[in-house]
């Protein structure tokens, strides 16, 4: 028999996918929770209002993801009750001394087959209260825990940590069922709090990115993010000390990426991650230091920390694994918010599919589509420069250097489009492996960036870095050592007066 979702719903429509279930968190729960609604009546209220489509085998597994339940079997209500009483001085209406099972006001108990009990009170006394965070005129109803781990994973009984109890007491089993791994929906805890995020810096007005020339006037994380892949090639090519000055200029710099709140931040320091695969105490230490900063100079409850602390608690394996789902979904959420055409959707989305294709995380066929399904309007060659970065991914290094040498010979001035050109070239020139080409692209690209950017530029030191780390792969020691001093470069006074980043 075919599985309920291999089919399409009834009356048409689509089965929920991860986002949508995110979308629409606070409104089933709110359902759940605060109306008391029954399961079929959710259903139905969900499809009628919302058009959301689910089977009710996936609102069950959604709600135990949730942590949401309203059944207690009657073993887990006495055992609750026994651990409240014990820390509450003892009345004369609820002092019992025999040991038989005591039922909760309000309580059904049903003794058979599971022996489940539905409480129609509130969870117990000790219990944090809800914190509510505005959006707009939204209204979210955020937990406040004492860490993003149990926000993440929340007990299935509302009782978190309990002592065992005290000799003598009927033999009751207290085993709860296990709850799945937190990182199993971490992309839906992701999703949900970029949706909060995009709903209160669009109706805020945070983010203006319909204004022409934002993108011109908005470099900051775009320049962050140049910076980082700087250093990881300072530290790959064997230049140590100025890889971990960078390292530390970034992370002194990532302050002013938090309050300027850009909208691509998130996307940038992922890929930023990825670059450091290699590294892996770099890596953990500039995600806490993330972490950290974001809850100081935003809050604990502002989606951009929420964000950042889940991909802290995922760790870099599951964010690479999850690295997909979530990228889609922020680029799902705002393209909500802005036309196809506009230039920052556009830029976002050739991020993620250009990184995603690079890193191995998607087939470069899929990624080729993709590309080639964005509209042309808002393209300054971006488009083109990630088509040829994925042609050269699989394999296609003559149909690359065709796409690149259009878009060198296409007349656009954008300088830092033409800069990304040559860098692509260059790397194509690698792949084929042929010496005298590569020499070739590599003096064509150094020129290109002197011309246009000077001598202490972040484009002009990676030129000259990368064309010295492929000269000692080769064996050529006395070119490389001359590399810098040949074209009048210097790496050094992009760190001038900057310590190195010290692990801890």
């Amino acid at each position: 028999m075919a599985n309920s979702s291999s089919r399409p719903p009834p009356g048409g429509g689509t089965w929920a996918t991860p986002h949508d279930w995110a979308t629409h968190r606070t409104t089933i729960t709110a359902l759940y929770e605060g109306q008391n609604m029954t399961l079929k009546k959710i259903m139905q209220t969900m499809e009628a209002d919302h058009k959301f489509f689910a089977t009710e085998r996936m609102y069950k597994s959604r709600l135990k993801q949730w942590g949401l339940r309203k059944n207690y079997r009657y073993e887990e209500v006495n055992e609750i009750i026994r651990q409240q009483q014990s820390t509450r001085p003892a009345t004369a209406t609820g002092a019992r001394s025999s040991g038989a099972p005591v039922a909760a006001a309000g309580s059904r108990i049903r003794k058979g087959t599971g022996r489940r009990v539905r409480p129609y009170r509130k969870q117990p006394d000790n219990t944090p209260a809800p914190i509510i965070v505005r959006y707009g005129q939204q209204r979210v109803r955020r937990p406040s825990a004492v860490s993003v781990l149990q926000r993440l994973t929340p007990p299935p009984t509302g009782i978190g940590c309990r002592a065992p109890s005290p000799p003598g007491s009927p033999e009751i089993s207290i085993l709860f069922p296990l709850t799945p791994p937190a990182d199993l929906y971490y992309p839906e805890e992701c999703s949900f709090h970029i949706q909060r995020y995009c709903a209160g810096a669009f109706e805020k007005g945070i983010w203006a990115l319909e204004t022409p020339g934002w993108m011109n006037t908005n470099r900051s994380v775009v320049d962050w993010f140049n910076r980082m892949a700087l250093a990881r090639g300072a530290l790959s090519g064997g230049r140590t000390q100025q890889g971990f000055k960078l390292l530390q200029l970034c992370f002194d710099e990532y302050k002013d990426m938090i309050l300027t709140q850009d909208p691509r931040l998130m996307l940038y320091t992922t890929v930023s991650l990825f670059l450091l695969v290699g590294y892996p105490e770099v890596v953990s230490m500039l995600m806490k230091y993330i972490t950290r900063l974001s809850k100081i100079l935003q809050g604990p409850f502002h989606p951009l920390h929420q964000i950042m602390a889940a991909l802290d608690q995922m760790g870099l394996e599951k964010m690479q694994d999850n690295a997909r789902l979530i990228f889609d979904a922020q680029i799902a959420e705002f393209a909500r918010y802005l036309p196809p055409e506009n230039e920052v959707l556009q830029s976002m989305a050739v991020f993620s599919i250009r990184n995603l294709a690079v890193t191995g995380l998607i087939d470069t066929d899929v990624a080729q589509a993709k590309l080639l399904a964005l509209p042309r309007s808002a393209d300054n060659g971006r488009i083109s420069m990630a088509t040829a970065q994925v042609l050269m991914m699989g394999g296609r290094y003559k149909e690359a250097r065709q796409v690149v040498e259009e878009l060198l010979a296409s007349g656009t001035n954008r300088s830092r489009t033409l800069a990304g050109a040559f860098d692509t070239l260059f790397l194509i020139c690698r792949y084929e492996g042929e010496e005298q080409t590569i020499r070739d692209a590599s003096n064509r690209r150094i020129n290109f960036c002197l011309e246009t950017f000077g001598t202490d530029n972040d484009w002009t030191v990676d030129a000259c870095n990368d064309y010295e780390t492929y000269l000692r792969e080769i064996g050529d020691v006395e070119g490389a050592s001359k590399v810098f001093s040949s074209f009048g470069v210097n790496m050094e006074r992009l760190t001038e007066g900057v310590a190195e980043l010290e692990i801890k």
